[in-house]
């Protein structure tokens, strides 16, 4: 519990001291990871259906 803790707090000051140096590439940061979460997510999804028709094919 200490240690959840202790991690919120020091990613809280990370993205309060990202915002305060830079906001500009606090934002670029934020919508890469967006992009990224999406590009993922995708990429996961195609799998499960190609794993999917696998192993309907071969049973």
């Amino acid at each position: 519990m200490v240690q959840l803790v202790s991690s919120a707090c020091t990613f809280v000051g990370i993205v309060a001291m990202m915002i305060y140096l830079s906001p500009t590439m606090f934002l670029i940061a934020c919508i890469f990871l967006v992009v990224m979460l999406i590009v993922v997510t995708n990429i996961a999804r195609n799998r499960e259906n190609i794993s999917a028709t696998s192993r309907k094919t071969s049973a």
